[in-house]
């Protein structure tokens, strides 16, 4: 268990030990918990990892009714998510049919979205998801704000003109993008 507490001796001794190691894969087959248990096994598993990424891999829980099991992923994700050193959310099984328990998170055996499946979709496709556009100002330069990770961006000039680039944009990147019509 990720927050065992010979696990997280083991992650300080092997730091002790100089053993190089790049991030800490959290299992997290989960009984439902509040969020003050979820914050505590996060801030235990960084404290004795500092500077370690986190991924939280093989995501489930054993909730059975569906509604507190929609909650219990939402209030996961965003505390995930308010984590800097989580950099990866990955479901394990998705589908009832072929999920371990016969309880995936995100969809019924007939593909229908669970509850919990409409929280997945609200927060990365809705609340996470950075849609913006505007014009830019006199000097040619439009700016704002956004989620880290990988855009399409197009710029669509007066005369109709038009060009769609692929750009990552993460932390400590300068993350100016410069279009450039000819």
């Amino acid at each position: 268990k990720v927050s065992s507490p010979v696990f997280l001796q083991l992650m300080r001794d092997m730091i002790a030990a100089d053993v190089d190691f790049q991030g800490i894969g959290m299992e997290c087959h989960m009984r439902t918990q509040s969020p003050q248990v979820i914050m505590k096994i996060f801030d235990n598993v960084i404290e004795s990892a500092p500077g370690k990424k986190l991924a939280v891999t093989e995501f489930d829980n054993n909730e059975l009714d569906p509604e507190l099991q929609a909650a219990f992923l939402r209030d996961f994700m965003i505390i995930a998510f308010s984590y800097e050193e989580v950099e990866k959310f990955l479901v394990w099984g998705f589908n009832d049919k072929s999920h371990w328990l016969k309880n995936a998170p995100i969809f019924y055996p007939d593909w229908t979205l669970k509850p919990c499946g409409e929280q997945y979709v609200d927060l990365v496709y809705n609340k996470w998801w950075t849609r913006e556009s505007g014009t830019t100002n006199d000097n040619g330069l439009y700016s704002t704000r956004g989620y880290y990770g990988d855009y399409d961006i197009t710029v669509t000039l007066f005369d109709g003109r038009q060009k769609t680039l692929a750009a990552k944009c993460y932390k400590n990147n300068n993350n100016t993008i410069e279009v450039i019509f000819e």
